[in-house]
């Protein structure tokens, strides 16, 4: 529960910091795979998406106003922070750990411990462009900011 909230607050804060008043709050539970967005004023529920599993990491991009989440077993998805309307997904080859979306939405950077692997992927093909593989490096989980 206390990732749950720190999750939601830090998605929060950064709309809060990109000019919203009011932000909608963001709760992941990677225990039932859903993503709920709650009213910033009322904290009226209202939408869900179900991700079917494990949606614990999230990105927040100020430009495009996306909420990315990981989940699952291989899979980070987009969805209108907003709204909660999903707007795509990109498959990797393990649940991600930990993600970095460039500035814009371009390229999200994928970090795939359990593949060994960085995953770049064009948000806009929707694909994997590049894997740089990490070798040794397998303990790690590093998180962005």
């Amino acid at each position: 529960m206390r990732h749950i909230l720190i999750a939601s607050f830090l998605v929060m804060l950064a709309t809060t910091l990109a000019g919203q008043q009011n932000p909608p709050l963001h709760l992941m539970n990677g225990d039932d795979g859903e993503v709920r967005i709650f009213d910033g004023t009322s904290y009226k529920l209202i939408s869900s998406l179900d991700f079917g599993s494990d949606a614990d990491g999230t990105r927040y991009e100020a430009e495009t106003h996306r909420l990315y989440v990981g989940y699952g077993e291989g899979s980070v998805a987009a969805m209108d922070s907003a709204t909660g309307k999903g707007l795509g997904e990109i498959k990797v080859d393990a649940h991600p750990e930990a993600y970095e979306v460039e500035k814009g939405g371009g390229r999200i950077f994928i970090n795939v411990p359990n593949a060994h692997a960085i995953a770049v992927a064009d948000w806009s093909r929707r694909q994997i462009v590049a894997r740089w593989q990490m070798g040794r490096l397998r303990g790690e989980f590093p998180q962005g900011s």
